[in-house]
Parts: C-alpha cells; sequence; structure tokens
C-alpha cells in the first residue's frame, strides 16, 4: 500500500506537514517500507519494515493531540510480517519493542519517521551501531516470547504470566506470505479490530442510555419532591396568612376594647369630680 495511507492533519505546521509529504516520498521510493491503513484522526502513520536482516519492524505513529509535539512513535519488531498484525498484550504474538533514540529527535515529525524507518530497513549496518538492533536481530521467534523490549539497558523480560496462545512451530514461515496474502490477512485483522470497537461502542451506548434514563428518574423524583415542598410551603403560607389577620383583628379588638376603657375612665373620673362638687355645696 502507497504513502495514501498517511494521515497527515492540516492543523499541522508548514514544517511538520513539508516533513511527512518527505515520508510519503521515501515510503513510495523504497520498496522495503509500505504504509498501511490507520485510524489517526489528529494525524499518524503505520508503517511496515523489512529489514536487510530478514526481521520486520512496525512504525506506530499517533498524535494524540493534534498539534504534533507530542506524537507517539512506538516501534515494534518481529521475525514474521504476519506476527506484526497482532500486539504482545493482545494475543501474546512474539513481538518486542525497540526503545530507538535517533539523532533526528529535534526534527519534525516526518523526519524522525523517516530516519527511523530507513536505519531499519537497513538493520544489518544499523546493528553496527546500536546495540539493541543487533540483540534483535540475534533473538529467535522462540526468545521474543520472553522478550517484551530492547533498550540500552539490554532484553527486558515479557510479562512472565503470559502464555502463547499458538504453537510457534505450527505457521508458516514469513517468506511463503506474498504481499497480497499479507494485506489480506491486516484487511481481516482491522475488521475485527473494527468489529471489538463496534461493540464496545454500542456497549458504551447501552451504559450511556441507561445513566440517562437513571438520570431522568431522578430529575422526575426531585421534580416531584420540588412539588410536594412547594405545596406545603404555599399550604404553610396560607396558615401563616390566616394567622396573620387573626392576629390583626385580635389587636384591633384590643384597640377598640382600650379605648372603651379610657373612655370610661374618663366619665368616672368625671362623675366623681362632680360629686365632690356637690358635697363642697351641701
Amino acid at each position: 500500500m502507497s504513502s495514501a495511507c498517511l494521515s497527515i492533519n492540516p492543523q499541522w505546521s508548514a514544517p511538520v506537514q513539508k516533513s511527512m509529504r518527505l515520508l510519503a516520498g521515501v515510503i513510495d521510493g523504497n520498496d522495503r517500507i509500505e504504509a498501511l491503513p490507520i485510524h489517526a484522526p489528529r494525524g499518524g502513520a503505520l508503517l511496515i519494515v523489512k529489514g536487510t536482516s530478514g526481521r520486520s519492524y512496525r512504525i506506530a505513529v499517533n498524535d494524540g493531540t493534534g498539534t504534533a509535539e507530542d506524537v507517539s512513535i512506538v516501534v515494534s519488531g518481529a521475525t514474521r510480517r504476519t506476527d506484526l498484525l497482532g500486539q504482545r498484550g493482545i494475543d501474546g504474538r512474539p513481538v518486542a519493542n525497540l526503545c530507538l533514540h535517533t539523532e533526528a529527535d529535534h526534527l519534525p515529525l516526518g523526519d524522525r519517521v523517516v530516519a527511523i524507518a530507513m536505519s531499519l530497513a537497513n538493520d544489518r549496518e544499523t546493528a553496527m551501531r546500536i546495540p539493541l538492533v543487533a540483540q534483535f536481530i540475534a533473538a529467535s521467534r522462540e526468545m521474543l516470547v520472553e522478550i517484551g523490549l530492547f533498550s540500552d539497558h539490554g532484553p527486558m523480560p515479557a510479562d512472565p504470566f503470559m502464555e502463547p496462545p499458538f504453537d510457534l512451530f505450527d505457521e508458516e514461515e514469513d517468506e511463503d506470505w506474498t504481499d497480497e496474502a499479507f494485506h489480506e490477512a491486516y484487511e481481516h485483522f482491522v475488521q475485527e479490530a473494527h468489529h471489538a470497537d463496534d461493540e464496545e461502542q454500542m456497549l458504551y451506548l447501552e451504559e450511556e442510555a441507561a445513566l440517562m434514563r437513571e438520570e431522568e428518574a431522578l430529575r422526575a423524583h426531585l421534580a416531584s419532591l420540588f412539588g410536594e415542598s412547594r405545596t406545603v410551603e404555599q399550604e404553610g403560607e396560607e396558615h401563616v396568612g390566616e394567622a396573620h389577620a387573626s392576629v390583626r383583628e385580635a389587636r384591633q379588638a384590643f384597640e377598640e376594647a382600650a379605648d372603651s376603657m379610657q373612655h370610661a375612665c374618663e366619665q368616672f373620673v368625671q362623675a366623681i369630680e362632680r360629686m365632690r362638687e356637690a358635697f363642697r355645696n351641701a
């Protein structure tokens, strides 16, 4: 498959896009490097490289942020291209990661990928400069089951609890696989991955729908409680209003009674004064 499989983000800066076009030219001009389709909405690439040693390599490039500033470049190696269709953590394939560092780490994304791809395409020569590549080439397919990573510190063991789900000696040698057969196997692998993604997405949608139903039920319950509390509040306000009216009426009656009493007292005082006047005149 051609460089058309590259995913170039139009939001990348001009130097990054230019470097990715450089990578596309290298892919189209080198029969040891090919690009496979990859789902990378923010930009990326999936390359398969055939080394001069006969080893196969996979370079997975993915931009998680869409800025090309924090891009993951994962390099994996295997004795057979077909092993590169799987991941060690998924189906136990004898695939090991290679912790490669190049002198082009300061360059734009495409230039870095070109440097890695060309180094792996000429892996015998690269092995003379980078010991971890030499260690990978020297490791047998059976040994790769036990090795998870080749680094500057040497081979690192894989998960000791993982068992390969297949017989290492029952599969055809990679040299018997034609490009057409490999691409058919890759398409099958992609379809299975998409099917798994669809099932995961369906499960996610079902869970999301259930959460939405629970949320709606909770909202309805809260609305019911709010309505009941509002009714109680209104009834309380009505009772308070009635109580206030009663208090106002009682206060008014008290004031009227006080006025009447004051008037009676004034009349009583006037009567006493008249009696005193009558005694004085008698």
